[in-house]
């Protein structure tokens, strides 16, 4: 073997370990692509979770500052009236007697 065959062989081998490392290594590209899914997923979760605290931020301010948000709140959920009003309460045909439903949340 001459010195040209044993330099094209050892550079062959060395591209064949290079790519081996590269494709199906535990670091190799699969790995970072598995990775950059994972970050993908997170980002999205950590999102709707912004979102999510955003929601409940302002709802806390609602309730802190104004009395509309906690009146809205007693009639929504709690079926609460002012004075003088009467509460109405409509049920459907399906409903046996004497069934109640709570107010929807």
């Amino acid at each position: 073997m001459n010195g040209r065959n044993l330099i094209t062989t050892l550079l062959l081998i060395s591209l064949a370990v290079l790519t081996y490392r590269l494709w199906l290594a535990d670091n190799g590209y699969q790995e970072v692509r598995r990775l950059k899914q994972d970050i993908d997923i997170q980002a999205a979760e950590v999102e709707d979770k912004q979102r999510r605290n955003r929601a409940l931020e302002a709802d806390v301010k609602d309730l802190k500052e104004g009395v509309d948000a906690v009146e809205e709140r007693a009639r929504t959920e709690l079926g609460m009236t002012r004075e003088g009003e009467t509460f109405v309460q409509f049920l459907n045909e399906e409903d046996p007697p004497g069934a109640s439903k709570s107010p929807k949340r």
